[in-house]
């Protein structure tokens, strides 16, 4: 039942093109039925198709309306308190913990896969590069790096070295380059090429010990880091010289070559850098462990159609007799940005002391998760203001599933801009029904990730509540887009 709140919909036009990216669909369906975490974006409904099934094209979801991503507030000029990278480090890490239970690897944690709402709440979101732990402990584990396209700018060494096998380290070492990137307000190894970003990361970490370069796959990897000159670790006082020093400890436990070195989800929660929010009593895991055996499967087109209809169906099976069914109704406003403020009320102050606020608030319906911060967190954070982001595209995973070309002749420039554009995410459409939208049209933000930062308006009442079918009906028995129209 989704009286009153407001929803974000994502669309998945042309679902089916590409095999690659159908199984991705498919898997990130499955997922986010299996997961129920409050810092994991969740599947509200899923639009049953209303065409035949040879026009069965696009896939629409329905999911939590997050107003912004972790990297569209760090790119941003508002102000980034201590407290905030705290806060989003810890829920971010509650989250993994989350995952890693169910023996899945993210594989594709940035700042632009992490959803954030007026509350200051995180959630994680794109789970299209998911895979299972056994993929990386099993004879999959060469097909297991060989396919990892996500982006590099955040992709652990050992995926980088050819080192096996691979674990649930690989997520933790995004998660450090995150944190460091909360710190200092850009980011810690942003490689224009296989070289570049190979350079960054031992700028900082230095010469990696001859353990992890005798367990280089690959002989020409091996030969080009022994050919480099040796070079002691950067502190990371230096870089991040007004971070608290049990932050600086926490970023080094995660930023470990040695994936065996790296501090996991669990132990990081415990750090004394977090010791303010950590509870081990709401910090759940989940059971049972996520089966990936469908995708051990090969599968065609028309058999990754027929399992994703399979899925929808389940998916409304299970909603039958709780879900009310509901329509669209834009606002006239729309709240393309987002800041700090007081919460609204005196329970969301209780909870976190922590929020976003967009530019209307009269018209905005928040999530409100289940968990509780501490108590003792006493300071209210400032405001966020909204301010035009300063945007840095980044390299995203390939859309045609084909490994990136490791290129060891290439000459990389000393002298290198970190925010250089690089190769633009994938975007993925949000979509609103053709009735009832005013007739200015709505600007958007562009994305940095399947789900944008400027998202449309939808208010779903209850004394509007029909069903979502019905409302896209036509556009989607046209095979066409709704639009907005003049």
């Amino acid at each position: 039942m989704y009286s009153g709140q407001q929803v974000a919909i994502k669309k998945i036009p042309n679902a089916f093109e590409v095999v690659t990216n159908a199984k991705r669909t498919l898997r990130e369906l499955k997922i986010l039925k299996h997961f129920k975490h409050d810092n994991i974006i969740a599947i509200k409904d899923i639009l049953q198709p209303v065409v035949p099934h040879s026009a069965f094209k696009s896939v629409y979801v329905v999911l939590d309306l997050m107003e912004s991503d972790l990297h569209q507030i760090i790119h941003s000029r508002q102000p980034l308190t201590p407290e905030h990278t705290r806060y989003f480090l810890y829920q971010l890490l509650r989250g993994l913990k989350y995952i890693h239970s169910a023996n899945v690897i993210h594989r594709d944690l940035k700042p632009s896969n992490l959803l954030v709402n007026e509350n200051c709440e995180l959630k994680i979101g794109d789970f299209g590069m998911a895979r299972g732990l056994s993929a990386a402990h099993s004879e999959e584990s060469r097909s297991f790096m060989t396919e990892y396209v996500a982006t590099r700018w955040y992709r652990a060494p050992e995926l980088m070295l050819s080192l096996y096998h691979y674990s649930l380290a690989i997520d933790l070492w995004s998660v450090g380059c995150i944190f460091g990137e909360m710190l200092g307000r850009r980011q810690m190894f942003p490689g224009k090429n296989y070289v570049h970003q190979l350079q960054l990361i031992l700028s900082v970490l230095g010469t990696p010990p001859e353990s992890i370069v005798s367990s280089i796959g690959s002989d020409r990897v091996r030969s080009y880091v022994r050919s480099l000159p040796s070079k002691a670790p950067e502190p990371l006082a230096a870089l991040y010289p007004q971070a608290e020093p049990s932050a600086l400890d926490l970023l080094a436990a995660m930023l470990q070559f040695d994936p065996r070195e790296r501090i996991s989800a669990c132990q990081a929660l415990e750090h004394p850098y977090l010791a303010k929010y950590h509870d081990p009593d709401d910090e759940p895991v989940c059971v049972p462990a996520f089966d990936f055996e469908f995708d051990r499967q090969s599968m065609g087109k028309e058999q990754i159609k027929e399992a994703i209809l399979a899925e929808i169906q389940d998916f409304h099976k299970k909603k039958q007799g709780v879900r009310k069914k509901i329509q669209f109704k834009p606002l006239h406003s729309s709240s393309a940005g987002v800041g700090c403020a007081a919460p609204q009320s005196e329970t969301a102050q209780t909870r976190t002391n922590l929020s976003f606020k967009p530019t209307d608030t009269t018209q905005t319906q928040t999530n409100v998760n289940s968990f509780q911060a501490p108590h003792h967190l006493t300071q209210i954070l400032p405001h966020l203001a909204q301010v035009s982001c300063q945007d840095v595209d980044m390299p995203s995973a390939n859309s045609d599933g084909q490994p990136e070309t490791i290129d060891l002749t290439t000459p990389t420039d000393k002298d290198t801009s970190f925010n250089e554009p690089a190769t633009n995410c994938t975007k993925e459409e949000l979509v609103v029904s053709n009735q009832m939208l005013p007739s200015h049209p709505i600007s958007q933000t562009p994305p940095t990730s399947s789900l944008p930062q400027s998202i449309p308006s939808l208010s779903l009442t209850q004394s509007q509540a029909q069903s979502l079918s019905q409302n896209l009906t036509r556009s989607l028995g046209k095979g066409g887009k709704a639009t907005t129209g003049e």
